[in-house]
């Protein structure tokens, strides 16, 4: 009786406040409409083997990932680019209280690493890129842990949403120029040296890659800890 009031209850509610998409408002839709999933743009081929940024020509590597430094991750991949409809579904979770957007759009990236996987044996255990306690507290929720679920309940990989702290609160890497990146997140995380994590393969989830410096700290700290190899996988794809 109890789910029959329910249903219909729910059904009067849709003909009062029909549903939309959360993205671009069309009426009808739950949380993200077929017409926004379907506009996703795919990172463009050829890809760096290493950080996945799209290359010209035949160059295994991007000129970065030629002549910098080099990643403590083994290698990066995002599933779309970072433009509309994927930046505005990606920024309203974030910064819109969008939660249910979350869902989707951990759907689409664990679709994209089951069809094009990041490593030749399957890694053994998702750890999110964390947030800090205190804005995990404002936004009350971390989106890379809601992504990494998705993305484990499609591959069939555990998450282990602790084995990473932020220890300290830094300021968002979208505020800053790509040469103060590195140094906002240096000495920001912490890797907890658990058991699971001893020689493990790690894939490391976060919602968009830019400039790499906040999953190339979070990689090092995991190495650091323990782990084998990182990888890391995000919804999309920045410049």
């Amino acid at each position: 009786m109890r789910t029959v009031v329910a249903g219909v209850w729910g059904g009067v509610l849709d003909l009062v406040f029909p549903p939309k998409c959360l993205v671009c408002g069309a009426y009808g839709s739950v949380d993200v409409c077929d017409g926004c999933r379907n506009r996703f743009a795919p990172i463009a081929l050829p890809v760096c083997e290493r950080c996945g940024v799209s290359t010209e020509g035949t160059a295994a590597l991007c000129p970065g990932c030629e002549d910098g430094p080099g990643w403590s991750f083994a290698r990066a991949r995002a599933a779309g680019h970072f433009s509309w409809p994927l930046r505005d579904a990606i920024l309203r979770l974030k910064y819109g209280d969008k939660r249910r957007i979350a869902a989707p759009l951990g759907q689409f990236l664990g679709q994209f690493l089951s069809a094009n996987p990041i490593s030749a044996e399957p890694p053994d255990l998702i750890v999110p890129v964390p947030l800090h306690r205190s804005r995990q507290r404002e936004r009350g929720f971390n989106q890379s842990a809601i992504l990494a679920r998705e993305v484990g309940a499609i591959l069939g990989i555990p998450v282990a949403e602790n084995l990473v702290i932020r220890r300290r609160r830094t300021r968002p890497q979208a505020e800053l120029h790509a040469s103060e990146r590195a140094t906002n997140v240096r000495d920001a995380f912490a890797a907890e040296e658990s058991p699971v994590l001893r020689r493990a393969s790690v894939l490391l989830i976060d919602d968009v890659l830019t400039t790499m410096h906040t999953v190339d700290e979070c990689a090092r700290v995991l190495t650091d800890a323990g782990a084998a190899s990182v990888y890391v996988a995000a919804v999309a794809r920045g410049s």
